[in-house]
């Protein structure tokens, strides 16, 4: 199943990407498609945030509304580096994964040479359009096929340096879950006996959550809070615990 970003701005296609995103949470459930960061924490910088929450993507929707590219005053948005959209597709691009410009509201493809360099592959991206009324579910159906044919192997493209969540300053992000790697998968098919006889697997790098989301249970409040935790190199682990007996 895909894990869906949905870029957009809320100025120009906040209706229609509402109703977007209803229909693709019905069809991939909620944990699946993310649509907003609601609530970056202070002192993370959200750049770093945003591209972590691409590189949890199968798939980023970019949903092109007529003022996209340019806001009511003529304003190009995509100019100022620090721009959300275009951090997002930047990310998206960087790491090679699948971009699938959404047209609405009679929106029209930008041209490269009103793309920054860094986003200008966009422009070739092969889009489809979403239009109202009685040919939305239609345009949806054509799309859900597209998203139903990806490949759900999430990129193995590094992540950028010092992310800032190895701290309680930023949890989890909402609307994901934590993803297994298929390299991961497979190791369980691989694991080894070392000279005891103990039975070990690979644990590959990667991020992870530990603790519990909350302290209301008396014997979980030592859990908490949720902190993000980085693997940085591989280890053998026993498969089964160590007991008295």
């Amino acid at each position: 199943m895909p894990k869906i970003l949905i870029s957009y701005r809320r100025q120009d296609a906040s209706d229609a990407t509402t109703h977007l995103y209803e229909w693709l949470e019905r069809k991939y459930g909620r944990d699946n498609v993310f649509m907003d960061v609601k609530s970056i924490p202070a002192g993370v910088d959200f750049r770093k945030y945003l591209q972590q929450a691409v590189s949890n993507s199968h798939v980023v929707l970019v949903v092109i509304g007529p003022d996209w590219l340019v806001d009511p005053q003529w304003n190009r948005r995509l100019e100022d580096a620090c721009d959300f959209v275009r951090v997002e597709v930047e990310a998206a691009l960087d790491r090679d994964i699948r971009v699938i410009p959404v047209l609405v509201r009679e929106a029209v493809m930008p041209r490269p040479e009103e793309l920054p360099e860094t986003i200008r592959d966009l422009a070739f991206r092969n889009a489809v359009r979403v239009r109202p009324g009685l040919d939305f579910s239609t345009d949806m159906e054509r799309l859900i096929q597209q998203l139903d044919s990806l490949p759900t192997t999430l990129t193995s493209a590094p992540l950028p340096p010092d992310l800032g969540l190895n701290s309680t300053a930023a949890p989890p992000l909402e609307g994901f879950t934590l993803q297994v790697p298929e390299e991961a998968k497979l190791q369980l098919d691989a694991m080894i006996d070392n000279s005891l006889g103990t039975q070990m697997a690979l644990i590959l790098p990667g991020d992870f959550v530990m603790g519990s989301p909350t302290s209301d249970d008396p014997v979980r409040v030592r859990e908490t809070p949720q902190h993000r935790v980085r693997i940085s190199k591989p280890f053998y682990l026993r498969v089964h615990p160590v007991t008295q007996k």
